[in-house]
């Protein structure tokens, strides 16, 4: 949660990069990589983002991963306005794909390192440590089955499995 908090602070004071951005959105919206950077401006809407397109790093294809992955997720309002600063590239999108190696970044800021996936566990777990309902952030995920994250995150958190048992 250390790193999480410090990651979260250094990318809200340093908005002027956009992979920053993505990073921050990747933190406050547990969207799956290849869903952010399928973002366009349409996507968008007041304090939130619509999450209907994903981008595969081996087609052109950008169906979503599952059903459940269409969803709506709220943002907050000063990260709607950061997003909606960025100009949109001439693809239409508003991010670069960079080749997917958004990751990289992470080890720049002496961060435990984490592939970029990483941040969306990070966020799950952080609102799962909160007592925030776990059908809430399985939803958040687009998840369908509630189950399988519960046990997942018990395991990434002793204290919480210890309290379910009781």
């Amino acid at each position: 949660m250390a790193d999480f908090k410090r990651l979260h602070k250094h990318v809200l004071q340093h908005p002027e990069d956009k992979s920053n951005l993505l990073v921050l959105l990747a933190l406050e919206t547990v969207m799956r990589p290849i869903e952010l950077l399928a973002i366009r401006p349409e996507s968008l809407y007041e304090y939130g983002i619509e999450v209907r397109h994903s981008i595969s790093p081996t087609s052109d294809d950008t169906s979503l991963k599952t059903q459940n992955a269409k969803r709506d997720v709220s943002i907050n309002k000063e990260v709607y306005e950061l997003i909606r600063k960025i100009p949109v590239k001439e693809n239409g999108y508003i991010f670069r794909f960079g080749g997917f190696k958004q990751s990289e970044q992470l080890a720049e800021l002496n961060i435990t390192r984490t592939i970029f996936q990483g941040l969306r566990d990070t966020h799950a777990s952080f609102l799962f440590a909160q007592d925030i309902d776990l059908s809430y952030v399985s939803k958040r995920l687009g998840h369908i089955n509630i189950q399988t994250k519960q046990n997942y995150y018990l395991e990434l958190m002793p204290e919480k499995k210890a309290s379910a048992r009781c």
